[in-house]
């Protein structure tokens, strides 16, 4: 209790947050998004899988169209799937346990979007939700069975390259509620299908991500900024909603 109120009362550039200017709703239900931001760092967000970035040096504003009906198709090059597939001491793919783990899981699918979705969901239902001080390592993972965000997505990379699935880990920003109106710091991935980069999210199950996701970048490719649009501020230029399955809000 006493470290939520300490969260409450910081300001939410201090937190890495941004600030929008309505409420949107459940994050889950968002299929498209656009919104204008303004504020440090905007010039830095560029268009990726999920998103495209616009920004305007005059007014010193960035519109962000967010959502599979808007954002652009990114074809993977040979040179991101391989980096995609990689593995090293983050990535331990051959290790006995997370190959067996990988197949075993994996082939509960026939086609790359069924490994994917499969994968997905054992992420989701394996790790437990905890936030976490200190990084673990995907064979901590494997033993606590807990970890916020960035466990998911670590996990969920390491099982999918050993699956011969191209995936990265990428961070951004996530809409969390409608009392703050903020969107706040999170991490999810993205996998190759037929050549397109897809993102994905584990830590909800989605195949196909809400578009209350803002991404800033990917894990070890070009600048980190992390901490990009932290205290920014997003207008809300239009909204497109699923319905909750109850058909309330």
């Amino acid at each position: 209790e006493q470290a939520q109120r300490l969260d409450a009362a910081l300001d939410p550039s201090e937190r890495g947050e941004v600030t929008i200017d309505r409420r949107i709703g459940e994050a889950e239900y968002v299929r498209n998004l656009v919104v204008r931001v303004r504020g440090p760092g905007a010039e830095s967000i560029r268009s990726a899988p999920g998103q495209a970035a616009a920004y305007d040096a005059k007014t010193q504003t960035l519109t962000l169209r967010i959502g599979p009906r808007v954002a652009p198709v990114v074809r993977a090059t040979p040179a991101e799937i391989q980096r995609a597939l990689a593995e090293d001491a983050t990535y331990p793919i051959r290790h006995r346990v997370i190959a067996a783990l990988a197949t075993e899981t994996a082939a509960k699918g026939k086609t790359a979007r069924e490994k994917v979705e499969a994968l997905l969901l054992f992420v989701q239902e394996f790790v437990i939700d905890s936030h976490t001080v200190d990084p673990l390592t995907v064979l901590d993972i494997l033993a606590d069975q807990r970890g916020d965000c960035n466990e998911h997505a670590l996990l969920f990379t390491t099982l999918a390259r050993a699956a011969g699935i191209p995936a990265r880990e990428v961070y951004g920003l996530i809409y969390k509620d409608d009392n703050r109106r903020t969107f706040g710091r999170h991490a999810w991935n993205e996998v190759v299908i037929d050549g397109v980069w897809v993102p994905v999210d584990p830590m909800w199950g989605e195949m196909t991500l809400s578009a209350a996701h803002v991404r800033l970048g990917a894990k070890g490719e070009g600048p980190d900024r992390r901490l990009a649009l932290a205290g920014a501020r997003m207008e809300v230029v239009s909204l497109d909603r699923e319905p909750p399955p109850s058909g309330g809000d």
